[in-house]
């Protein structure tokens, strides 16, 4: 897991990586814009999850990654394979993977995502949801929460 790493940004990926597992729902909106993209459920290769594709969505935001270098840096860390919860065994992603799932979250999905993270955010006294720094690119408009300081113009609030 992202907690045995002693680094700055594993604790930051290990707090977001909380939160979201302490808000599921998320995931259920997500799979709704992949589902969207799925012809045939029975065929295929072992392709991304839902949460995988979001937790990617977040690390290549957050870090202003390539595809083609996230694809790179997915398969060689230790820490974004945790959090992005990519097995020891398994491949990883490539970049046209990546690429075509972080895509298919629409703007309409980022939206509910963000008022579930910042309603989560206020239930536990961390945000009061009043100001935010998003950062709306042409892909996906999100921000992320980073629980371990306050907001600066280097960290994303959720």
């Amino acid at each position: 897991m992202i907690n045995d790493i002693d680094h700055p940004r594993a604790a930051e990926l290990q707090g977001i990586s909380e939160i979201l597992d302490n808000s599921p729902i998320i995931y259920k909106v997500v799979l709704q814009d992949l589902g969207a993209e799925v012809k045939d459920r029975d065929g295929g290769a072992d392709g991304m999850g839902a949460e995988q594709v979001l937790r990617s969505a977040i690390i290549k935001q957050r870090e202003g990654y390539s595809y083609e270098e996230f694809a790179f840096h997915i398969v060689d860390s230790r820490c974004y394979r945790s959090f992005c919860r990519i097995g020891i065994t398994h491949k990883g992603f490539k970049k046209s993977a990546l690429c075509k799932n972080i895509q298919a979250i629409s703007p309409e999905t980022w939206e509910p995502i963000n008022r579930v993270l910042v309603a989560y955010g206020q239930e536990k006294g961390i945000e009061k949801g009043r100001k935010c720094r998003i950062n709306y690119s042409a892909t996906y408009p999100f921000a992320l929460l980073t629980i371990q300081q306050e907001p600066s113009e280097g960290c994303w609030v959720l």
